[in-house]
């Protein structure tokens, strides 16, 4: 639930969508506060798949967790990996939210989160390969 609220909130800044305003203008028809069935479809879809990839992904950081010589170290190094993924995921989203495509947002909310993880994960193994004081160690070693 907590991760479906960010999407809905992109998806509800690309309101309203290509050329209703002007038809709102125009008096033709639709009001761009009222709510958009298709934006709203998608955005349950979108919440759906959240769920089902967040699942996956947190059984394979348990499962790295779990098998790993050093599961302190590699607790930090999924955690670094989830911050990554969910600040990459908004920055990408957020960014794309100008076109006001629901599915151009959708998709660059994916790509960030991906380019994220990998950064956040990379970040966390290049903190603890890093030279510190033996008193202030993050990582063990």
């Amino acid at each position: 639930m907590l991760l479906h609220k960010p999407i809905k909130a992109i998806l509800d800044k690309s309101r309203p969508i290509s050329g209703e305003s002007a038809k709102v203008e125009a008096g033709i028809a639709n009001n761009p506060s009222k709510t958009n069935t298709q934006v709203d479809s998608l955005a349950g879809k979108l919440g759906t798949a959240g769920k089902v990839v967040t699942g996956l992904g947190v059984a394979i950081s348990v499962t790295n967790i779990a098998t790993s010589n050093a599961p302190i170290k590699q607790t930090l190094i999924e955690a670094g990996g989830w911050s990554g993924a969910y600040s990459g995921g908004i920055l990408a989203a957020e960014a794309a939210s100008p076109t006001g495509n629901p599915y151009v947002i959708g998709a660059s909310g994916v790509v960030g989160s991906i380019v994220g993880g990998i950064f956040g994960k990379d970040a966390v193994k290049l903190m603890g390969n890093m030279p510190v004081l033996p008193a202030i160690t993050l990582l063990p070693r």
